[in-house]
């Protein structure tokens, strides 16, 4: 046998990895740290890998974001909110899109909408689109509100009364 004075044994982690490699653990994304992803893969041309490393998680998460990225900028657009579960279909995709339109112009117009309110939209929107299955329940309601982040809170009396003043208007009264 030879010396073994200098005999130098490689390191080996005891949960199996590779020594150089970083390991992340399963981490789900908010859809505005997805987007920040996304925006940072066009904008600053970044790696996979240094995407992986600026957001710490794998790089399946990173090319499943980025593979999914039209479908998570639509999302981003219609106010989706920053919920951490996949984008499910709910089998009435076209009622919930006419209540979203219905609901942002009657926010638009500073309309006091409740949850009666957009039951009872959705009813219409669904007769109107032939949806005799539909039942505008309290659990689509809840999901609705969850899915476009609504809440119905009180608004104080005196923001209903302002009157809302365009830009030019404003800058005529400024200006005197």
């Amino acid at each position: 046998m030879g010396d073994t004075r200098n005999l130098v044994i490689p390191y080996m982690p005891l949960d199996g990895s590779s020594p150089g490699k970083a390991k992340y653990s399963k981490r789900v994304f908010t859809l505005s740290e997805k987007a920040a992803l996304i925006k940072c893969s066009e904008t600053e041309r970044l790696s996979v890998k240094e995407l992986t490393e600026r957001f710490k998680c794998g790089k399946t998460a990173v090319y499943d974001i980025l593979k999914r990225k039209s479908e998570i900028l639509e999302q981003c657009l219609l106010g989706a909110g920053s919920r951490k579960r996949k984008f499910r279909k709910t089998g009435n995709e076209e009622v919930n899109k006419a209540v979203w339109q219905w609901f942002v112009e009657a926010k638009s117009n500073n309309f006091n909408v409740t949850g009666p309110l957009l039951q009872a939209q959705a009813k219409l929107a669904a007769e109107h689109l032939g949806k005799t299955d539909f039942k505008a329940s309290n659990g689509w309601l809840d999901s609705f509100r969850t899915r476009h982040s609504i809440s119905f809170k009180q608004r104080s009396s005196e923001a209903t009364q302002v009157c809302p003043v365009t830009h030019t208007e404003w800058d005529e009264y400024s200006e005197k």
